[in-house]
């Protein structure tokens, strides 16, 4: 890809004003997409005009905005007074060429004049940009570099100079120290704690005091970091640390950045998350063959924003809601009688309801508190003379203030976690319950037959 710089000298050289225009636009849109993947850029339809932006940035989930003007040169902002006049409304201003030292001195002076740094435009130019955008050396490069390059359009103030900029690609905790003029509080705060991170992670074995209290990973951390993380380039494979970064993520951020992860297995994380995620629903299905080359078939990995455990031809899925096409009701009909379903319940799980469907009634069996229903329904199964099949039922785990309860369709394969369940309580439920045909062995759920008396 050519540089932004290249691309804006292509465009001046159009003889046609609309086909500049359309060309440096262009050009400009494609190097912020460049530099922050997840910006949503709109073209204001106006160019180089004294009030009115050139572009709006806007990001997802996020509620400001940020406008972008486009100019010729550090001398022509200044000539237009344009960190003056903007710096109310904290714009991005880019120059299309960088000026001589001077110019961007003259720059620098009048950011200065504006007052603390938060209130300052970001001042770049198009040399700034392609030094930001430049290819890594590494194939997999410490995440860093992106961190601070990534909160610069959102949250970046003050004047950034091609030196500048190549100092932010291979940071160091010095510049890290300067950075903090360059960002806002909060993007500051997300540098400094992905630096730390990144710190651990070269480490032999254990994990550095100064990661601190387990803050989630929002979206921008979690997709500089977790690629990253679990490509195989982290030196420090003790259980503290990848614990300590299994604290740190939750599964609506993996959901979020599910085409950063493809082809990434997340079994390092999975493993150590099953008590404390709370997925609200799950499904057994046919495993989906994929071009993509998955580090293994038997672990964890994103399948579209969908958290998928893969087991030869079936997959388990896991959903933080009850969107996904995957895990949605169909109202298919459940051929599980009570023996087989009664054969995979565990002795300490509370069974609190459950619906009998059979030709022509249903029979529905709860319980008002927490009592387990089992031996009711064995009752009522050996009393009636039709053939019943299990459509729908209840489990709970724990004590009744956990709340730990889901829900089981039958025929569509469907768990849904009625309260706290977590996300082990999800999986046993769809290994031993919804598959009764016969129960899938899955090493997560190990650890939970051996000690259910500690857990149940």
């Amino acid at each position: 890809m050519g540089t932004l710089t290249s691309a804006l000298r292509d465009a001046s050289n159009e003889p046609d004003d609309r086909d500049y225009v359309r060309k440096t636009k262009a050009a400009m849109i494609g190097a912020i997409h460049e530099l922050d993947s997840t910006a949503i850029i709109k073209d204001t339809g106006w160019f180089n005009h004294s009030a009115m932006p050139d572009l709006v940035l806007s990001w997802p989930k996020r509620s400001e905005e940020r406008e972008v003007y486009i100019r010729s040169s550090h001398e022509g902002i200044a000539a237009a007074h344009d960190i003056e006049r903007l710096a109310g409304d904290v714009p991005v201003i880019i120059a299309v060429e960088s000026g001589d030292e001077t110019q961007r001195e003259v720059t620098e002076s009048a950011l200065e004049q504006v007052g603390r740094s938060m209130t300052q435009p970001l001042v770049a130019d198009a040399a700034s940009f392609d030094t930001l955008t430049a290819p890594r050396d590494a194939p997999r490069a410490s995440p860093l570099a992106t961190a601070v390059s990534s909160h610069l359009l959102p949250s970046g103030h003050g004047l950034l100079t091609e030196d500048r900029a190549d100092t932010i690609t291979s940071p160091t905790p010095e510049v890290l120290e300067s950075l903090e003029a360059l960002l806002a509080p909060t993007a500051f705060r997300s540098v400094v704690a992905v630096a730390e991170i990144v710190a651990a992670a070269t480490m032999k074995e254990g994990i550095l005091s100064q990661i601190g209290p387990s803050a989630p990973f929002g979206p921008s951390e979690a997709r500089d970091l977790l690629p990253w993380l679990l490509g195989g380039e982290v030196t420090n494979q003790s259980d503290e640390f990848w614990q300590a970064i299994a604290d740190r993520t939750d599964l609506e951020v993996l959901e979020s950045i599910a085409d950063d992860l493809a082809g990434i297995d997340l079994t390092r994380i999975c493993l150590r998350v099953l008590d404390r995620w709370s997925p609200r629903r799950g499904s057994l299905g046919l495993s989906i063959p994929h071009d993509r080359n998955y580090a293994t078939n038997d672990g964890w990995f994103m399948e579209g924003s969908t958290l998928t455990r893969a087991l030869g031809a079936v997959a388990l899925r896991l959903a933080s809601s009850g969107r996904r096409r995957t895990v949605q009701e169909r109202g298919s009909f459940s051929s599980a009688t009570w023996v087989a379903v009664r054969d995979a319940l565990s002795t300490d799980v509370v069974l609190r309801s459950i619906v009998l469907r059979g030709l022509e009634r249903n029979i529905r069996v709860g319980a008002e508190e927490s009592a387990d229903v089992k031996g009711d329904v064995d009752a009522i199964h050996a009393s009636v003379e039709d053939q019943y099949y299990v459509g729908e039922l209840e489990v709970a785990y724990g004590s009744r203030e956990e709340d730990r309860r889901v829900r089981a369709v039958m025929g569509d394969r469907i768990v849904e976690n009625l309260g706290s369940a977590t996300m082990g309580d999800m999986l046993d439920v769809l290994a031993n319950v919804v598959a009764y045909r016969g129960s899938i062995e899955l090493e997560e759920l190990a650890d939970r037959s051996a000690h259910r008396h500690d857990l149940f």
